[in-house]
C-alpha cells in the first residue's frame, strides 16, 4: 500500500511540476538504439568505441565516469583478437576516477554466491586517486525491487566474510566518493563524505530515492515538451567526436550504459504511469536519481519508524475523540474528511516540500480506530436504546419511545399540532359484573379484555394513549414516526380497529362459554376525528400525550352512546372520511356538555370492505 502511495505521489509531481530542469552536474551517454542500428560489429566488440568516447570524456576534463556495463574476461579469448581489449586499456590507463560496477550472483547454494566484477586487466591499469587499492573502482550495483520497483538504495553495505564484517560501497556512493575525492562512511543514521554532504538515512540504513521529475519517461510515453531529468547522448555521436574537450562534459559526472529497446536492465520505479503499473527504467538512470540523492545531501526525507507510530497513535486517539464529543454521523462525517485532508497533505508536502508524509499506517489507524469507536458507540447505543424500550415500553407504546430516542428536539417541546381520530373505550356495566368478585379475579377479568384492546388497535397502527380504569384512551395519527407502515387515513383504521374489537369480544365469549367463572363485558367505542396538540404535558411528572376540544368531545360520546343504547359510535367528522366504507344504523344530533352547538353522530354496525391490518398487511 505505501509503494502505491509513493507511487501515484510521484506520478502527481510530475504533472505538477511542468518545468523541464536537467540536472547541472550529471550526464548520461547511453549505448541506445541508434547505436544498434549504426553499428555492424557485435557488443562484445564495442571496446574500441567506449575507448573513443573515454579519450573524448577525459580531453573535457570530467569529474569522474562511471561505467554500467561489466566485462569478466578478455575478449581475446572470443575475438581472437588483442586489439581489441588494448585500445580501452590503454585509454583507461590514462583516465582517472573511474567507477565500475559489480554484482552479487547468488549460487544454489543456500545463501552463497560469487562477486561478479570487470576483468582483472581492466582494474590492473586504471589510476588509482587513493593508492593501489583497485576496489577503489568498484561499486556494488544492487537495484533492490523487494517492493515490486527500486524504491530504497543503500549507499553502504555490511558483509560478514570469516567472522569479519566486510564494509561493501554501492555504486552510486563510489562514483561521489571520486567526483570529491573523499571516502564515504555511516555515521549516526547517515551517510556521510566528509566535507562534501551528509546524506539522513532510514531506520535500517537506506534512502528513500527522491526520483527527479520526468524520471523513467520515454520517447513513446512522455508528454510533449518534456525532457529527460539528465542531459542525455547517445555513444554513437561521443564514437564520432575528435578526441579533444567538449565544453558539454567539462567539470560533470558522466554515467555510461546501456539504453536501448528491450535492454535487460530495465527496472519498476516508483512512478505510476495509469492506475495498476509503473514506470520503466533503465539501470544507468537509476544509479544517476541515487547519484543525486547522495551529492545533494538529501533524499524523500519520511519519519523514522517511532515517529510515524507516534503520528499514528495521535490520530488514532483523535479518530476515538471525534465519537465521543459528536453525534455519530457528525463523527464519521469529519473522520471521513480527517482522512481526505490527511491524504491531500501528503500528497502537497511531497511535491512541495519532498517529504514523504506517512500515508497507511496512519490512514489504517485513524479509519480503524474511528470505525471501532463508533461500531462501540452505536452498538451500546442500541443496547442502552433496547434497555429503555423493553423498560419504558411497558409504561408507553414503543413507538412512542422510540420516536422520543430518535426526535431529542421533541422532549420538551412545544408541541406539534395535527389532526388526529381518537377512540374512547368502556366496558359496560364493569362495576356492577365484577362486585362479587375478588379483586384478584377483577383484575385478571379487566386486563383480558385491555389486553385484547390494545392487541388489536397496535395492530392498525393506533398508539393508547392512556388507560382509564375500565377503559381506555387511543389515537391514530400522532406522532409522525419515520419507519412506521404508513396507513391510508388514520380515520379509516380507527374504524376497521374498533370493528375487529367487537369480533374479538365476541369471540372471547364463545370461546369461554361453557366456563361458569368466566366474567364477559360488552364493549362501547367512540370516535371523533379533529385537531389536537401532541406534546407534553405535567411539570415534574411528565406524560406524552395529546390534548385539545377533540378529547374532550370522544369522551363526552361516552355519555352519548350509553343513552342510545348504541355500542359504536362515531361524530360526523370522523364519518365525512370513512362514509365510503362503513355501513351505518342510526343517526342523530345531540347535545354534548360543554358544547353550545349540536353534534351529528352516526352508529356503525358494519364495514362495506375488509379491515386492513397493519401489521400482517393483509385483509383481516
Amino acid at each position: 500500500m505505501d509503494a502505491w502511495w509513493l507511487a501515484h505521489r510521484f506520478a502527481f509531481r510530475d504533472k505538477v511540476q511542468r518545468e523541464n530542469k536537467v540536472d547541472p552536474d550529471i550526464v548520461l551517454v547511453l549505448i541506445d538504439d541508434q547505436c544498434l542500428a549504426n553499428w555492424p560489429e557485435p557488443q562484445i566488440a564495442w571496446n574500441p568505441r567506449i575507448a573513443r568516447t573515454l579519450d573524448v570524456l577525459r580531453a573535457s576534463g570530467v569529474r569522474a565516469i562511471g561505467i554500467d556495463r561489466i566485462q569478466p574476461d578478455s575478449t581475446l579469448k572470443w575475438l581472437k583478437r588483442s586489439d581489441n581489449d588494448d585500445v580501452l586499456l590503454k585509454s583507461l590507463s590514462q583516465t582517472n576516477n573511474v567507477v565500475w560496477p559489480m554484482l552479487f550472483q547468488p549460487t544454489s547454494e543456500i545463501s552463497k554466491g560469487r562477486w561478479i566484477k570487470p576483468w582483472d586487466g581492466l582494474l590492473a591499469i586504471l589510476p588509482d586517486a587513493f593508492g593501489t587499492d583497485n576496489d577503489q573502482n568498484l561499486g556494488f550495483a544492487d537495484l533492490n525491487t523487494q517492493s515490486g520497483s527500486v524504491t530504497l538504495a543503500r549507499p553502504m553495505f555490511k558483509e560478514s566474510d570469516s567472522g569479519q564484517t566486510i564494509w561493501r560501497t554501492s555504486f552510486a556512493a563510489r562514483i561521489a566518493e571520486r567526483s570529491f575525492h573523499s571516502v564515504g562512511r555511516l555515521e549516526r543514521g547517515a551517510w556521510l563524505l566528509p566535507g562534501i554532504c551528509r546524506v539522513p538515512l532510514r531506520d535500517d540504513e537506506t534512502l528513500l530515492i527522491d526520483y527527479l521529475p520526468r524520471s523513467g519517461t520515454s520517447k513513446t510515453d512522455s508528454p510533449a515538451g518534456w525532457t529527460p531529468p539528465f542531459e542525455t547522448y547517445s555513444m554513437y555521436e561521443t564514437d564520432r567526436l575528435p578526441p579533444k574537450a567538449d565544453p558539454r562534459f567539462r567539470n560533470k559526472i558522466v554515467l555510461i550504459g546501456t539504453g536501448f529497446t528491450g535492454d535487460q536492465d530495465t527496472h519498476f520505479i516508483p512512478i505510476s504511469r495509469n492506475l495498476y503499473s509503473l514506470r520503466l527504467a533503465h539501470g544507468v538512470e537509476i544509479h544517476a536519481n541515487i547519484l543525486r540523492n547522495l551529492i545533494s545531501g538529501r533524499g524523500l526525507y519520511e519519519p523514522r519508524m517511532l515517529q510515524i507510530w507516534a503520528i499514528s497513535v495521535v490520530l488514532s486517539l483523535c479518530a476515538v475523540s471525534l465519537f465521543l464529543c459528536l453525534s455519530w454521523l457528525r463523527a464519521a462525517l469529519a473522520l471521513a474528511g480527517a482522512a481526505v485532508v490527511w491524504v491531500l497533505a501528503s500528497f502537497g508536502l511531497f511535491t512541495f516540500a519532498h517529504f514523504a508524509l506517512p500515508i497507511s499506517v496512519p490512514l489504517i489507524g485513524l479509519l480503524f480506530s474511528g470505525g471501532m469507536m463508533g461500531g462501540y458507540l452505536a452498538l451500546s447505543e442500541e443496547r442502552q436504546r433496547q434497555r429503555v424500550l423493553g423498560m419504558w415500553g411497558q409504561y408507553q407504546d414503543p413507538r412512542l419511545v422510540s420516536f422520543l430516542l430518535e426526535n431529542e428536539t421533541a422532549r420538551g417541546g412545544q408541541g406539534q399540532e395535527m389532526e388526529v381520530t381518537v377512540l374512547f373505550a368502556d366496558l359496560k356495566n364493569f362495576t356492577k359484573t365484577v362486585e362479587h368478585l375478588s379483586p384478584t379475579d377483577a383484575i385478571s377479568a379487566l386486563n383480558r379484555y385491555l389486553g385484547m384492546l390494545d392487541s388489536v388497535i397496535r395492530s392498525h397502527g393506533g398508539i393508547v394513549d392512556k388507560y382509564l380504569g375500565d377503559g381506555l384512551m387511543a389515537q391514530w395519527g400522532a406522532p409522525d414516526i419515520p419507519g412506521e407502515p404508513s396507513i391510508e387515513g388514520h380515520a379509516a383504521a380507527a374504524v376497521h380497529a374498533c370493528l375487529d374489537i367487537q369480533k374479538e369480544a365476541a369471540r372471547i365469549i364463545v370461546e369461554h362459554s361453557g366456563n361458569r367463572d368466566f366474567v364477559s363485558f360488552e364493549l362501547r367505542l367512540t370516535l371523533h376525528t379533529g385537531p389536537v396538540v401532541f406534546g407534553w404535558v405535567g411539570a415534574k411528572r411528565l406524560e406524552l400525550t395529546i390534548i385539545g376540544d377533540t378529547v374532550n368531545v370522544t369522551s363526552r360520546l361516552q355519555e352519548t352512546a350509553k343513552a342510545m343504547s348504541c355500542d359504536f359510535l362515531i361524530s360526523e367528522s370522523t364519518f365525512e372520511q370513512v362514509k365510503s366504507i362503513v355501513v351505518t344504523n342510526r343517526s342523530a344530533e345531540v347535545e354534548i356538555r360543554g358544547r353550545t352547538r349540536p353534534l351529528l353522530v352516526y352508529e356503525v354496525t358494519g364495514s362495506r370492505q375488509p379491515a386492513m391490518s397493519i401489521e400482517s398487511r393483509q385483509p383481516v
